[in-house]
């Protein structure tokens, strides 16, 4: 059976502007809170507060632009990266035990119309994946939510960046997805807010690519500025939809039974 990948954040699931900026703000004294309690280097620097705030925002900034070029840097690769600019050995288990808590902590809401969409897949047969960067966090953490929201049950296999050497929009995410699925790109289709998801798919090969614009609104301005690449690449999607009601029927449109 035919084969729909979904991106993650701002495609199936949101914070609002305000929860987005609030959690960059955590995730940034998350960071400084391991760095401060860490070992420190001898000869190492000697850094404040602020300052070990904005090394960890450049660290971030970095993994974001990796993953633009289809590379994952976890989140315990940039705590151990920002812990040499810092002078300091961080533990990268006390990070991600902060930063588990913290998303653990988020408000997290469903796309209007996803699990309903969702559940009509299902229906009419189609294998169902996701394809997803996690950067400022990990696919583990994530995995709950989608439980607790209702919808886990209704993903085949999912792919996270953080647990794979690759990130959209590098094909990779895509053909381990796919092959998870039992499935083969040229029956696949994947809905994403972003143009790495319009790229990863049309390098990976899938039968089409559907943008899905309707929650862009809900960026924070840090969320905007870190992950929003304007034009990443020069892939155009076969579809945009606003409403995820609409993904349904341009599916069948796509996959032709």
């Amino acid at each position: 059976m035919p084969a729909v990948t979904f991106d993650l954040w701002y495609t199936l699931l949101y914070l609002t502007p305000g929860e987005g900026e609030s959690y960059y703000r955590s995730q940034l004294e998350a960071a400084v809170a391991t760095l401060e309690e860490s070992e420190r280097i001898p000869d190492g620097p000697t850094l404040a507060h602020d300052p070990m705030a904005s090394v960890f925002a450049q660290v971030l900034e970095s993994a974001v632009a990796s993953a633009h070029k289809g590379l994952s840097v976890t989140p315990a690769q940039q705590i151990q990266s920002a812990g040499v600019a810092v002078g300091r050995r961080p533990r990268p288990e006390r990070y991600l035990q902060r930063l588990g808590d913290l998303v653990a902590s988020q408000p997290f809401r469903l796309a209007p119309g996803c699990r309903e969409m969702l559940r009509g897949l299902r229906e009419d047969g189609y294998r169902i994946g996701i394809v997803s960067n996690t950067v400022g966090e990990t696919g583990a953490m994530l995995r709950p939510h989608l439980r607790s929201l209702g919808i886990g049950e209704y993903f085949d296999a999912m792919v996270f960046s953080d647990e794979h050497p690759w990130s959209k929009p590098a094909p990779d995410p895509y053909w381990w997805t796919v092959e998870k699925l039992g499935e083969r790109p040229e029956t696949t289709v994947h809905v994403g807010d972003s143009s790495s998801d319009v790229d990863g798919g049309r390098r990976a090969g899938l039968r089409g690519t559907i943008l899905f614009t309707g929650l862009h609104s809900e960026y924070g301005s840090s969320y905007r500025g870190l992950h929003a690449s304007p034009t990443a690449g020069s892939a155009v999607a076969d579809r945009v939809v606003e409403h995820l009601d609409e993904v349904r029927p341009l599916i069948h449109d796509l996959l032709p039974a």
